[in-house]
């Protein structure tokens, strides 16, 4: 018989192995660390070592790399027995330190048996390690079944972990519930965020179309499992189960509760098992608590990574719509820029005022022509303009033309800061809203002094001799 050393942490997992090695006649050795574990290869050399891969003080991975390094141990064979990794990583880890087999946790007794066998060399024809018989209904259960159940319940937790979709949580779940309630059939129910409607149903040996108008019931089963505050346990002969849907495979024990965390109900399991087979117990009722309790907080986190991902989805429209608005800024001040270079640089007098013609803004052309400074005429009315020369009737014609078509053109005459009147060529418009509210005018002059000395220049030539400027 061969020497086998066991590494894990948990003391649990090591009498689950202890408890199913303990046929094989076997001497075992058991180690709770990989630091542990090192000292015992060195002092007794075992033929086998099964190690779990996550531990305190020295990890399974560097153990192997420890036992590879010293040329007395580097030929120990070694199985991973591990249920902390996902499985393509922990291969990939085993392949780089020359582990030739991964057994996840749980694995099949007879899996584990045969794995030890292969490892050992057995020789063709030996009997292989026998599997531990079941043992007698209603015996109390073999410490490895225990384990088989922890390694089961630390197997589901990592899967529910960071899962995304119902659909995998769910299958994922009653997977691992049927396992450790050892189920013939089993359904879970998840509700929707707001706790009226079926998110999810899915089943185990039994077809969901069964359950899905009574998912909600609560007068019957499964549907009245969402007001209970307590697991529900039942035998064949019990009413109670007289309510379940009529098609339902005949059960010979019922065990069901609500699947909630603090403030919320989430849904619905039970597990069912056939006529004739054994009910279940106080145990698996507090195992069945604590799977709904594992699933609760797997099913809340992945409600709220919904409302994460919704949000951050808003986010990015959210952004999106900043960056479109920033470009139509950035493009809006471009524009502004360039309205104000044309602003200062044009030869036409500008002058803009409110509503109520109080100037607020002159260019630069606008303090040329009319010798006025912008801070000398902010706030103040066009009127400081006039020459004089236009009568009431003129003023009231301008106004009703900006009134009824929003804008007035024509020549007038105007006066300068220092008194001399001139003329030029004036185009007022009425700037509106969106919502046709007034909201300022703009005026745009131009000079007509020049050109008028120029006509009138002309005018007196064709009139008079050139050189002696006497009349013709």
């Amino acid at each position: 018989m061969a020497t086998i050393l066991i590494v894990d942490d948990r003391p649990s997992n090591r009498a689950f192995l202890n408890a199913l090695l303990g046929f094989t006649g076997h001497r075992l050795l058991e180690a709770e660390d990989g630091a542990q574990a090192l000292a015992l290869t060195r002092a007794q050399r075992p033929d086998l070592v099964i190690t779990d891969i996550l531990m305190p003080v020295m990890d399974g991975y560097e153990l192997v790399q420890q036992l590879r390094q010293d040329a007395d141990l580097r030929g120990i064979r070694v199985i991973f027995f591990s249920a902390v990794y996902a499985e393509r990583e922990t291969q990939a880890m085993a392949a780089r330190c020359g582990v030739a087999t991964v057994l996840p946790k749980p694995a099949d007794p007879q899996q584990i048996l045969d794995a030890i066998n292969t490892e050992l060399g057995v020789l063709a024809g030996e009997p292989p390690l026998p599997v531990p018989t079941p043992r007698p209904e209603g015996e109390r259960a073999l410490p490895f079944d225990l384990g088989a159940r922890l390694a089961e319940l630390e197997r589901m937790c990592l899967a529910l972990i960071g899962e995304r979709r119902v659909e995998t949580l769910a299958a994922s779940f009653l997977d691992a519930a049927r396992r450790v309630l050892h189920a013939d059939c089993a359904a879970l129910c998840l509700l929707d965020r707001a706790e009226r409607g079926v998110r999810h149903l899915d089943t185990w040996s039994l077809e969901p179309s069964l359950l899905a108008a009574h998912a909600l019931d609560d007068g019957r089963l499964p549907g009245m499992l969402l007001r209970a505050r307590a697991p529900l346990r039942l035998v064949a002969g019990d009413p109670a189960l007289d309510s379940m849907p009529p098609c339902h495979p005949p059960m010979g024990s019922f065990l069901g509760l609500q699947v909630h965390d603090l403030q919320h109900p989430h849904g619905w399991l039970y597990c069912a098992r056939r006529v004739g087979a054994p009910a279940f117990t106080d145990e698996e009722e507090r195992w069945a608590t604590a799977l709904a309790a594992q699933l609760a907080v797997a099913y809340e986190n992945l409600n709220l990574y919904d409302v994460v991902q919704r949000h951050a989805a808003q986010l990015q429209l959210e952004a999106l719509a900043r960056a479109d608005a920033d470009k139509a800024l950035r493009e809006s001040e471009h524009r502004l820029e360039l309205a104000r270079q044309v602003f200062d640089s044009t030869q036409e007098g500008i002058l803009m005022t409110d509503a109520d013609a109080n100037i607020v803004a002159v260019n630069p052309a606008f303090e040329q022509i009319t010798g006025y400074r912008e801070s000398e005429v902010m706030g103040l009315s066009p009127r400081i303009l006039r020459s004089g020369r236009h009568d009431t009737s003129f003023y009231r014609d301008m106004w009703h033309c900006l009134e009824v078509d929003g804008q007035w053109r024509g020549e007038i005459w105007n006066r300068r800061k220092n008194g001399e009147v001139y003329p030029e060529r004036l185009s007022i418009s009425a700037v509106r809203n969106e919502a046709g509210a007034l909201t300022a005018y703009v005026s745009v002059s131009t000079d007509l002094s020049a050109l008028k000395a120029a006509h009138h220049q002309l005018d007196f030539l064709s009139n008079h001799d050139a050189l002696t400027l006497l009349p013709n």
